[in-house]
């Protein structure tokens, strides 16, 4: 890999909703790989844990979430990384279903722009998804 693929590379792996926009997925993985990070100088640094100077300073910490998904919309696989605000609502539907959530697709809709003013929405649909969506093995997804 070359700096020349940054110039190259013109879509994101991250899946982003922007405001006013709906976004169907199917999700790819078992379970959500959990993240914690500070907000230090404009950038997102991963919390150390119990040695965190960040947390002994009292930086506040922001939880997140981490998914492979299938994105509807750019017929590709996408990273789906969010808070608790979005995985909250797909751990409901979850505990609805028993945890079987193989059979559904979700919707994601965002209302507003700003840190305060910003909803999610989670609606869980039939699936449309089919295996040969992905070129590859969903075992195969790095993350």
């Amino acid at each position: 890999m070359s700096w020349d693929s940054i110039k190259e590379s013109k879509k994101s792996d991250f899946l982003k909703v922007k405001d006013g926009q709906k976004v169907r997925l199917h999700i790819l993985d078992e379970k959500p790989e959990h993240k914690v990070s500070h907000y230090v100088n404009e950038k997102y640094l991963t919390c150390d844990g119990a040695a965190c100077h960040h947390c002994n300073e009292g930086v506040d910490k922001r939880e997140s979430w981490k998914l492979s998904v299938y994105n509807f919309d750019e017929k590709r696989v996408q990273t789906l990384e969010q808070g608790k605000s979005v995985f909250g609502q797909i751990d409901e539907i979850r505990d609805t279903y028993k945890g079987e959530i193989k059979g559904l697709d979700f919707v994601i809709s965002r209302k507003g722009s700003g840190p305060k003013d910003t909803k999610y929405k989670v609606i869980p649909v039939p699936t449309e998804f089919k295996a040969e969506m992905v070129p590859m093995k969903v075992e195969d997804v790095p993350f």
